[in-house]
């Protein structure tokens, strides 16, 4: 998919950066001519980045997690499907038990260490340790959870993975505990780290420098570790040993503006920085100078219940029925988000795949009313206080959510209230410690590479511990296994759908809406793709190619 290309007749604004010379560049294997230059961002703006994030341990980052570190497989450019990466090919016995990878010949870690198999093998076995210290394990699980002997590992039952096997130095075999006829798809956030350079044990995973250190980095992909300066920025210098060629520029600043988008928008501007996400409030005033990148984001913003802390009431279906009813979705996306956002019937933000006879709880201020008084709460009685964070503290979410307030005064919901907090405090409530009463916040649901049982199931990393919902008393493991192990790309859409079904008619959480994101790119960089990927991908967007003139 394209960006939209704003800048047509107008005028490039002046360039901080310098670069060497203008060159035509190519996306073969033996890459781009050398352009030299820096290119500065702030990749990991918006919801669909996290400045305090490394691999494995969290909630986004993932466009910049990808230029560090190579993975088995990767969304493709438009996120219609997984492609390999790292993998040269795969295949799998008959009943998708049993998977085996062959890597590509000839991958090189930065510091021209051969990368095997036995770095495969090595970094699933350090991710499974019992006391690794990552304090987001959803996509770990993703990438190994179907592994045999994951549960026994994890808890420390057994030394090691029974399920990994390692053939030759570029060819490794995964057997799983359940069948997966898409396993690839399971690895496109398995970001492989070198045996020989990984100097810190799993306990410190959290605590330790290596990710930031120049001296100490190793990785596999674009671009390396340079210069990390803690809350300002980190430089990432071209890696001459990257498998696609070295790439064309001599570095790639990220820029960090602790979750401040307004900040960013005026460096932006005021030729700062050459990219960042921006908001659909933003695009009118830059379309005539930037190029405009947009898509729709694959991210379902919800408001999510901690049964374990809110009121009784609220364990009653009627009242989550209510307050659906009472919020007119489809006034606010198409008034106040701008259009660029549609209301959602489930958590499956692709409308092609809802069944035709979900229910969606449509604006019915009347029927809300009628389901409190069924259901013997005073609306006076509820209280409710949404807990963001600064993704999406910007001036349409906010105008959202006093329409939202708005809304429920008039059922007689009085006691509403909303606020945003930094992303690292917003991550800690992540935890059955956490003291959240009600979150507002989005998810990552690609087409593919699917991972609704991280939310919606007694044993997902965000599942039952956290929210105190009992998810398997209401059919959502059978719904989750029957989306693994469904044998075709048909039978996979349909599970999918019989999810949406299930999820609309047990409503554990208000699904809200799911909407385009965008960026803004100085139009002078040239290959430069980006896409506003759930939690920020990983996917191919060729960073080898990009180039400043």
């Amino acid at each position: 998919m394209s960006p939209l290309h704003g800048n047509a007749g107008g005028t490039a604004l002046g360039r901080k950066l310098l670069a060497t010379t203008a060159v035509a560049l190519t996306l073969g294997l033996a890459g781009p001519a050398l352009a030299g230059g820096s290119l500065v961002t702030a990749l990991d703006m918006g919801p669909g980045g996290d400045e305090d994030a490394r691999p494995w341990s969290s909630g986004a980052g993932h466009t910049t997690h990808v230029k560090q570190f190579i993975t088995p497989t990767i969304f493709n450019e438009d996120l219609s499907e997984i492609v390999p990466y790292a993998v040269e090919s795969w295949a799998s016995n008959d009943d998708h038990t049993v998977w085996t990878y062959t890597l590509r010949d000839g991958l090189l870690w930065s510091d021209g260490t051969p990368m095997t198999a036995n770095d495969w093998a090595f970094t699933a076995e350090f991710m499974t340790a019992p006391d690794w210290g990552g304090d987001r394990p959803g996509d770990r699980n993703l990438s190994l959870s179907e592994v045999a002997g994951f549960d026994a590992k994890t808890a420390g039952e057994a030394d090691s993975l029974d399920g990994i096997e390692v053939i030759d130095d570029r060819t490794i075999r995964f057997t799983l505990s359940a069948p997966n006829p898409r396993h690839f798809a399971s690895l496109f956030r398995f970001y492989i780290l070198p045996e020989h350079a990984v100097d810190f044990e799993p306990a410190d995973f959290m605590t330790t420098d290596w990710f930031r250190d120049p001296s100490r980095f190793v990785g596999s992909g674009p671009f390396v570790v340079a210069e990390y300066a803690p809350d300002e920025y980190m430089t990432l210098a071209a890696n001459e040993n990257y498998f696609q060629g070295r790439p064309a520029l001599d570095e790639l600043v990220i820029r960090y503006f602790g979750g401040d988008q307004t900040a960013a928008l005026l460096a932006l501007e005021a030729d700062d920085i050459d990219f960042t996400y921006v908001t659909e409030t933003d695009v009118p005033s830059l379309e005539d100078d930037y190029d405009i990148f947009s898509n729709l984001s694959g991210v379902v913003v919800m408001t999510r219940f901690n049964y374990n802390l809110v009121d009784d009431a609220f364990s009653d279906i009627r009242v989550r029925q209510a307050i659906l009813h009472a919020i007119d979705r489809d006034a606010i996306t198409e008034n106040i988000l701008g259009g660029t956002y549609v209301s959602i019937p489930c958590p499956i933000p692709y409308a092609d795949l809802w069944p035709e006879d979900v229910v969606t709880y449509g604006y019915d201020p009347d029927r809300a009313a009628s389901l409190l008084q069924e259901a013997g709460v005073d609306p006076g009685s509820i209280s409710m206080e949404w807990v963001g964070h600064a993704g999406y503290d910007n001036t349409a979410h906010n105008s959202a959510l006093q329409a939202v307030q708005a809304y429920l005064s008039q059922i007689g919901i009085n006691d509403f209230s909303y606020r945003f907090v930094d992303i690292p405090t917003f991550r800690a409530s992540y935890s059955p410690d956490g003291d959240w009463q009600n979150q507002y916040h989005g998810f990552g649901v690609p087409r593919f590479g699917n991972d609704v049982g991280r939310l919606w199931s007694n044993g997902g990393a965000l599942g039952t511990g956290v929210t105190g919902y009992d998810y398997d008393a209401d059919g959502f493991a059978e719904a989750v296994a029957a989306i693994s192990a469904a044998p075709t790309i048909d039978d996979y859409n349909a599970a999918l759908g019989d999810f949406c079904r299930l999820h609309a008619e047990m409503l554990p959480d208000l699904q809200m809406w799911v909407g385009n994101r965008f960026g803004a790119a100085d139009p002078s960089i040239e290959n430069f793709w980006w896409q506003p990927a759930p939690a920020g991908g990983p996917y191919q967007d060729n960073a080898h190619t990009w180039a400043v003139q």
